[in-house]
């Protein structure tokens, strides 16, 4: 018994996805590859950084620049911990979730999922929820920070937590 291409793996061709042009595919493939090259930056800056760097929130001890970032690198890594503290890691995390699911996305070729049917489902498969999730996990961790790991404030350029722990933590610890 023989059996043509696909045929086990689809049995609609109304619904099969048509291969990717060859131009939309390389964008895809630059996308990624530009991608890895930021994440890869940020993890450097964030893990090189050094008060003594001149940057957003300091002029700097020397003219010297410590982070392997260099000056970019240290302003965004500075203003990263200044305003999120510690938690700047978890968009750091986001960012590798979504080069992933992106990732995967290309080696599958496949298009953007349809949109899910019904309204909590529309929503939780929706960017918009992504979005809000960040937010929330960002607000609790920053406060979180601010209100427990203050021993580690001399390794941020502001307060644990930065700004955004310094604003939600007085509020988190009244409430």
């Amino acid at each position: 018994m023989t059996y043509s291409l696909h045929t086990l793996t689809s049995s609609n061709t109304r619904n099969a996805v048509p291969p990717a042009s060859g131009a939309s595919r390389f964008a895809q493939e630059i996308g990624l590859f530009l991608g890895l090259v930021a994440l890869v930056f940020c993890v450097l800056a964030l893990m090189s950084h050094s008060a003594q760097d001149p940057a957003w929130s300091t002029s700097g001890v020397s003219g010297t620049v410590r982070n392997w970032g260099g000056r970019f690198g240290a302003w965004l890594s500075d203003m990263g911990f200044f305003l999120l503290g510690f938690s700047v890691w978890w968009c750091l995390a986001a960012g590798v979730r979504a080069w992933l699911a992106a990732l995967a996305r290309w080696m599958r070729s496949e298009a953007l999922p349809p949109p899910a049917q019904g309204g909590l489902a529309r929503f939780r498969s929706g960017r918009l929820a992504f979005w809000l999730g960040l937010a929330l996990l960002l607000l609790a961790s920053t406060a979180l920070e601010w209100s427990r790991l203050y021993r580690l404030e001399p390794l941020l350029p502001g307060h644990g937590g930065g700004v955004l722990g310094y604003l939600a933590g007085p509020a988190s610890v009244k409430w």
